[in-house]
């Protein structure tokens, strides 16, 4: 429903809404420590291997763990303004 310019939802719709904003970014943060660990492997694995340079892998896993970092920390600007 909208009143005075300004959506209004029913109550308790809002709280529900940031539990699962909450449970997308703890997800998300599990998935981003997954990538570092896989990461630190792949490193691991190319030093072993005798490579004199950082891989491909690596570098994309690296943007991989970016992406995702950048959605924790946009997750946590909506249910920050959801309880403005």
């Amino acid at each position: 429903m909208v009143t005075g310019g300004r959506l209004s939802l029913p109550h308790g719709t809002m709280a529900s809404m940031n539990d699962t904003y909450e449970e997308l970014r703890a997800q998300l943060e599990t998935i981003s420590e997954r990538l570092g660990d896989r990461s630190i492997e792949v490193l691991r694995e190319a030093i072993e291997a005798g490579a004199s340079g950082r891989p491909t892998e690596d570098k994309l896993l690296s943007r991989a763990r970016s992406a995702v970092d950048k959605a924790v920390g946009l997750l946590g600007q909506i249910s920050e303004d959801s309880e403005d």
